[in-house]
């Protein structure tokens, strides 16, 4: 469904795209050459994997510090399924690599936690309900932001963001938005669906009522926010010189928020 829905994107794009500015359809069509798709897949693939293992091994950090607890990471899907090759505590189960969890050794015990915020019960080892709500709030956030954090990072030093016109290049590249840093934060905040890192944050740390995240998740709101970061990143990102008319610009920001993770667009 979504290689079909993309296509159509790309056709729109190529049929709406204005005949007297034929820089803006030649500058998109030298991009779906096979070894432009290559090359721009492979570094999309690595750099969306490379935020995912951050952003689980953020929770792991954060379970180890708050918890106690050891953690094994699991990329390439959100489900359990066999894994396809296992390096220590990592193993790749999937190939989408927007995807992932992590699985803690105290689950239950954090099962039990939760729990006994509902009912508000003294949770054991007899810590304030107040303090284990903040642990598994932070426990929960810490994954978006440290994926957030992580790629930041690695973008900063590929653009020389610390060399010796640190300053400049921070503001702007380490500091400019993209559409990686942008999904992990969105992931950290606002609930992408009932399972997801800020849904847990609301229901069981801020004890939001269900029919509220219900609704955020009825209006699609974060997704919505991806989707919006995309567009944005697209649109910061066109060659004023080119002078692509805006709907070309929205479309971009669309396929790659379709592509993601995959490809990704410029014009």
């Amino acid at each position: 469904m979504n290689i079909l829905i993309t296509a159509s994107l790309i056709a729109t794009f190529l049929l709406t795209t204005p005949d007297d500015n034929p820089d803006v359809k030649q500058r998109f069509i030298k991009q779906l050459q096979p070894a432009h798709l290559l090359c721009n897949g492979a570094l999309q693939y690595l750099t969306w994997s490379l935020a995912t293992l951050a952003h689980e091994e953020g929770h792991a950090l954060a379970d180890k510090m708050l918890f106690n607890a050891t953690s094994s990471i699991h990329l390439g899907t959100d489900t359990p399924a066999k894994p396809w090759l296992t390096v220590g505590n990592i193993s790749i189960e999937g190939f989408r690599p927007y995807l992932g969890y992590q699985h803690s050794s105290l689950v239950d015990q954090q099962v039990a936690m939760v729990t006994a915020l509902i009912t508000g019960k003294t949770v054991p080892p007899n810590q304030p309900i107040n303090q284990t709500k903040n642990k598994c709030a932070i426990k929960l956030m810490a994954g978006g932001i440290v994926g957030a954090l992580v790629y930041q990072l690695v973008k900063g030093i590929r653009h020389g963001a610390f060399s010796s016109d640190a300053s400049r290049a921070l503001y702007n590249k380490l500091l400019s938005p993209d559409p990686i840093t942008f999904h992990h934060l969105v992931q950290a905040f606002i609930p992408l669906d009932t399972d997801s890192d800020a849904a847990k944050v609301w229901r069981e740390c801020l004890q939001v009522p269900e029919e509220y995240i219900q609704a955020v998740l009825d209006l699609e709101i974060g997704p919505g926010l991806d989707i919006a970061g995309e567009i944005y990143c697209a649109c910061r990102g066109a060659d004023p010189t080119i002078n692509a008319p805006v709907h070309s610009k929205v479309l971009i920001g669309i396929i790659n928020y379709m592509c993601r993770g995959y490809a990704k667009f410029s014009i």
